[in-house]
C-alpha cells in the first residue's frame, strides 16, 4: 500500500491525525501535488480549521483547476458563511460537472444574499432534469413570487397544479399572483376555486381583501369573519376586517379591530391606556404606521391634555422639529431609552380610545404650523407656485406613484412647480421644476417650504397630510384602489378641509386624472 493509499485509508476511517501526518510529509517531497493539496484542504476542512483549508485548496486550484477541487472550495467558504465566495466556486465546479448537491447549495447561496432571480436559475436547472418534481416546482414559483418575476410564478404554480389539482394552496397563491398583476377577476376565480377544493383560511381572507378593493363590502365582511373562525388571533385578517368596516365609515365596528393591529409593536411599550382619566400620569404616544399617519393623527394629542397631567412624544428624528414647534406642552423624544411613563398609545388607536368618531374629527380646517417667512430664494416669483409629490415609498403601495412621463404633461404651464421629492426623482429636470431636495432636511422643512405654495399636488403620502394638516390647498391623487381613510364617496374629505381628491376612474390609469386636476388650477 503506497503513502496516499494510506493516508485516504485512515481519512477515510476518521483518523485525521494520522492522515495529516501523511499528507504533511507528502507535501514536503511534492510541494505541487494538487491531490495531496485538496486532500489536505479537505481534512482541514473537517476539522472546522476553514482558513487553513481555504489556502490548501487555493494552491491546489492554481495547479489544477479541477471541478472537484472547486467544489471543495465553495463547501469550505459555504460553511465559513461566505457565500458570495461560496457562489464563485461552486458555479466554477458545475460549469464542468453539473453536480446535484452542489447546484442545491449555489441555490442556497443566492437565496441567503437575497438574490432569487439567481436562485430561479439553477433551480430551473434542476427542475429540467426532474419535471414531476412537485416540491421544486413550488420552491420555483415562491421565489418568483417574491423577486416579483409574476409570470414564472404564474408558469410554475399552473404546472403545480397539473401534477395535483387538489392543491387548494397553489390554486390559492395562483390567485394572488393574478391580484399583484390587477387581474382581479382571475384571482377571484382562484381563490374560490381553492375553496371549492377544501374550505380554507388564506381563501377567504384573501377573497375578504379582493371583495373590498371592488368596494363590494358585504362579501368582504362575509369572507374575513370565515377568515377569523380558522384563526380567531390572526391579527393581519383583524386589520382587513377593520379596514371593511372603516371605509364605509363604520368607525366603532372597524376600530374594535382596526386598534389590534402589530400588537409586535405596541408591547415594547408598557400599560396601554384604556382611555381613562389618569390626571396624575404621564402618558407616551408613539406611532405604528409611517410619517403620514404620524402627522394625520398627531390632531388628536391635543385632547390627552384633558386626561393627563404629561404627555411624551416618540418620534422618528424627521418629524421632531416640526412636533417641538406644534406640541409645546408636550415632551418630545427621539429615544426609546430612559423614557419615563404610566401608560402609552399608538397615535393611530387615538380616535378610538378618546371616542372620537367621524363625526367628530378634530381640526379639519389644520392644526400644524411653520415660518412661511421666505428662507427659499426659489419661491421669489410672481407666478403661481406649485408644490408637486408624484413618487412616494415602493415598499408601501406601488399603485400610488405616477410615471414622471405622465406627471410631466402638467409641466409646460405658465406656472411654477416645486418638487419635493427626497429620492432618484429629485433629479427629474424640466424648465418649469425647480428641485427643493437640496433646502430640506426634514418635515419642519418642509412645512415651512409648503406654506409658501399656492396649491400642492400630489400622492397618497406624508406630504399630503403634510399639506392638510398646514391648511394648504391641495389636491390629491388617488388610485383606483384607495386607503380606507379616503373612503370613497366623495371628492373631499373629512379629515382636511383644504384637500380635494381626485380618483383614478379605472385602477391602474393616471391619464385622466392628471387631465382633470391640470384642468383645475
Amino acid at each position: 500500500m503506497t503513502d496516499i493509499e494510506k493516508a485516504l485509508s485512515f481519512h477515510r476511517n476518521g483518523q485525521l491525525q494520522e492522515a495529516q501526518k501523511i499528507y504533511s510529509e507528502l507535501l514536503k517531497n511534492s510541494p505541487d501535488d494538487s491531490n495531496v493539496l485538496n486532500l489536505f484542504g479537505v481534512l482541514k476542512m473537517q476539522q472546522a480549521k476553514f482558513d487553513e483549508a481555504v489556502d490548501f485548496l487555493l494552491k491546489a486550484m492554481e495547479l489544477n483547476p479541477s471541478p472537484v477541487y472547486a467544489d471543495n472550495l465553495g463547501l469550505v467558504y459555504y460553511l465559513k458563511q461566505d457565500y458570495t465566495n461560496a457562489l464563485k466556486y461552486y458555479e466554477l465546479a458545475v460549469a464542468k460537472e453539473p453536480y446535484k448537491d452542489s447546484i442545491e447549495k449555489i441555490v442556497d447561496c443566492y437565496k441567503k444574499l437575497g438574490n432569487y432571480t439567481g436562485a430561479i436559475k439553477y433551480l430551473k436547472i434542476l427542475y429540467d432534469n426532474d419535471k414531476n418534481n412537485l416540491t421544486l416546482i413550488r420552491e420555483i414559483a415562491q421565489l418568483a413570487d417574491t423577486s416579483g418575476d409574476y409570470k414564472t410564478a404564474e408558469a410554475f404554480y399552473k404546472n403545480s397544479l397539473k401534477l395535483d389539482s387538489g392543491d387548494y394552496i397553489a390554486e390559492n397563491n395562483l390567485g394572488l399572483i393574478y391580484e399583484k398583476q390587477s387581474n382581479l377577476q382571475q384571482a377571484k376565480n382562484c381563490y374560490l376555486l381553492s375553496l371549492k377544493i377544501k374550505n380554507n383560511f388564506e381563501a377567504h381572507k384573501n377573497l375578504g381583501v379582493l371583495y373590498r378593493k371592488e368596494k363590494d363590502y358585504r362579501k368582504s365582511e362575509e369572507h374575513l369573519n370565515k377568515a377569523l373562525i380558522f384563526k380567531p388571533g390572526d391579527t393581519q385578517t383583524h386589520l382587513s376586517l377593520g379596514m371593511t368596516y372603516l371605509v364605509q365609515k363604520k368607525f366603532y365596528e372597524g376600530y374594535k379591530h382596526y386598534i389590534l393591529k402589530n400588537p409586535e409593536i405596541k408591547k415594547q411599550y408598557k400599560n396601554s391606556w384604556d382611555g381613562k382619566i389618569h390626571k396624575d400620569a404621564k402618558i407616551l404616544i408613539f406611532c405604528d404606521g409611517g410619517f403620514g399617519d404620524y402627522i394625520m393623527f398627531s390632531r388628536y394629542i391635543t385632547k390627552l391634555q384633558e386626561f393627563f397631567s404629561g404627555i411624551i412624544i416618540l418620534t422618528p428624528p424627521e418629524l421632531e422639529l416640526l412636533f417641538k414647534k406644534n406640541f409645546s406642552y408636550a415632551d418630545i423624544k427621539v429615544s426609546k431609552e430612559d423614557l419615563d411613563y404610566d401608560f402609552s398609545a399608538s397615535v393611530m388607536d387615538l380616535p378610538y380610545l378618546l371616542g372620537l368618531d367621524f363625526s367628530k374629527t378634530p381640526a379639519a380646517g389644520g392644526y400644524l404650523s411653520a415660518d412661511f417667512e421666505n428662507k427659499f430664494d426659489l419661491f421669489q416669483t410672481d407666478k403661481t407656485k406649485i408644490g408637486l409629490f408624484w413618487h412616494g415609498n415602493q415598499r408601501v403601495h406601488k399603485n400610488r406613484s405616477i410615471p414622471f412621463d405622465i406627471i410631466q404633461k402638467i409641466l409646460d404651464k405658465d406656472v411654477m412647480f416645486y418638487s419635493f421629492q427626497k429620492d432618484e426623482e429629485q433629479k427629474r429636470e424640466h424648465r418649469n421644476l425647480k428641485n427643493l431636495a437640496p433646502f430640506i432636511s426634514n418635515f419642519y422643512d418642509t412645512a415651512c417650504a409648503m406654506k409658501n405654495l399656492d396649491l400642492m399636488i400630489t400622492i397618497d403620502s406624508a406630504s399630503a397630510h403634510l399639506a392638510g394638516a398646514l391648511g394648504v390647498k391641495t389636491f390629491l391623487m388617488l388610485p383606483g384602489i384607495a386607503e380606507w381613510r379616503w373612503f370613497s364617496d366623495s371628492d373631499t374629505t373629512l379629515w382636511y378641509n383644504s384637500i380635494n381628491i381626485y380618483r383614478q376612474t379605472v385602477n391602474g390609469q393616471w391619464e385622466d386624472v392628471i387631465d382633470k386636476v391640470s384642468k383645475n388650477f
